[in-house]
């Protein structure tokens, strides 16, 4: 509901300004009074209870499948690192390779070649697995690809090919698929309950040995994103440069992701001034501060001369070197992971979801269940909807008939894509057409699919 209000003030900002000033000023002072309801309901801490205790089964379960008392007689899934896909596309495909793991009763297991990026992984993280390897694969044993045909094979040894990370359209328990088992709970706890369960996968993937570990811990203390702090952060990431170059995200000028900065803080004022009609005096207005992530050095610069009033907090890859206790420069890897985690860590997000690392940091944030409990309304995208790349489709029913497209309530469709107009092309299933509508009009439909794979063991 909070996500529809916001987008609904957007959809109408080419009318005049008084108008949007008033349907601003409306839906913030809704946003906040909902808000004061939600602080004031036991039932938040509960909630917030329910998702700690079910994290803590989800992650006892990996671990388990993770770790066989057996490993010569386990079923076995092997994933391949990809020089050529960066952070945020590597951590997203071993997070398919381990639901898949998950979902079919399988101990996921690098397949070791020596790259350079593998030999960098395996120096940040934990291992998947602290039993099972590839010694545990014979010389001569059979190794079945997983497909979309193939994926629930009896074979001992099956791959995680990347080709099928890409097209897992017709899979049932491939992301964004949230285990049958979980489902009634978690849909009475979270908002995206599927987001959620990506995010306990990103969660044990991305877990980092004691040194980097360290090293992400001292930086997100420096920019005061850790210990208690007075006022929210927000993060901001802004893709630029190879990404807009090749044509694989449109550019976004620095505005278009500050409207919504000052629109979160808008709403914190709002907040608070309604908490001090009730229970004292007025509080002051909050520090606005943002962690700013971009690969364009351009943006920092705009960011100081257009919004001096904001404090902007960033890391340096000198900053990295010396946490890392290094005297030269750390490497792309290392800096593009510390940023999805620091970003991860922020109060609210704001992005475009098109990109690996915006939508890795918003899955990481699910997994905060201590600070925030359902972090599921906590980012703004400037492009599209969140989305699993290659993942089945995003079906929705319509919540009211629409003369007009000849569509009734109940109607399933599919989100296809999102625009910054607030609205969504959307994608008959009868007859493949495609037609635009406002996204409250359509009310998502959660995927729920066996996988029994870890109750088995």
């Amino acid at each position: 509901m909070k996500g529809n209000l916001s987008r609904l003030s957007l959809e109408i900002k080419s009318s005049t300004s008084l108008l949007e000033k008033l349907l601003n000023e409306s839906t913030l002072y809704v946003l906040s009074n909902l808000r004061k309801i939600e602080k004031m309901d036991d039932m938040k801490i509960c909630r917030k209870e329910g998702l700690m205790q079910l994290s803590e089964l989800v992650q006892t379960r990996i671990k388990s499948l993770q770790n066989p008392p057996n490993c010569s007689r386990a079923k076995i899934l092997l994933a391949r690192t990809r020089c050529n896909c960066g952070y945020g596309c590597q951590t997203h495909y071993y997070m398919f390779c381990l639901n898949m793991a998950y979902a079919t009763g399988r101990t996921l297991v690098p397949e070791s070649r020596k790259t350079p990026c593998e030999n960098w992984w395996a120096k940040s993280h934990l291992p998947f697995s602290y039993t099972c390897n590839m010694r545990d694969v014979g010389i001569n044993e059979e190794v079945v690809a997983m497909n979309s045909i193939s994926f629930n094979s009896t074979a001992r040894v099956m791959r995680c090919e990347f080709n099928f990370f890409l097209h897992t359209e017709n899979v049932p328990i491939a992301p964004p698929t949230v285990p049958s088992d979980i489902a009634p709970l978690l849909l009475t706890l979270h908002g995206q309950p599927a987001v959620w369960f990506l995010g306990q996968l990103a969660h044990y993937v991305t877990r980092p040995l004691p040194r980097f570990k360290s090293q992400r811990d001292s930086l997100a203390l420096a920019k005061k994103l850790s210990g208690s702090r007075v006022s929210p952060v927000v993060g901001v990431h802004v893709r630029r440069t190879d990404k807009v170059l090749y044509r694989e995200a449109n550019f976004h000028n620095l505005s278009e992701y500050m409207i919504h900065v000052d629109r979160y803080f808008d709403y914190v004022d709002q907040e608070r001034f309604l908490e001090a009609k009730s229970n004292g005096p007025r509080k002051p207005k909050v520090r606005r501060q943002i962690y700013l992530a971009s690969d364009d050095e351009s943006v920092f610069r705009d960011m100081k001369v257009q919004y001096p009033h904001y404090v902007v907090h960033k890391i340096t890859r000198n900053e990295l070197a010396v946490e890392a206790g290094r005297k030269y420069p750390t490497d792309g890897e290392t800096h593009i992971a510390v940023e999805i985690f620091l970003l991860s860590l922020t109060d609210y997000i704001v992005c475009t979801l098109s990109s690996n690392v915006c939508r890795l940091a918003y899955e990481l944030m699910q997994a905060r269940h201590n600070e925030i409990g359902d972090a599921g309304d906590r980012v703004q995208t400037v492009d599209m909807f969140y989305y699993w790349d290659g993942g089945q489709t995003n079906e929705c029913k319509m919540a009211q008939d629409d003369e007009a497209l000849h569509l009734q309530k109940g109607d399933v469709v599919d989100i296809w894509s999102g625009n910054l107009n607030s609205r969504f092309e959307r994608r008959r299933l009868q007859n493949k057409t495609y037609f635009l509508d406002p996204p409250y009009k359509c009310v998502p439909q959660i995927r729920v699919g066996e996988m029994k794979g870890p109750l088995e063991q």
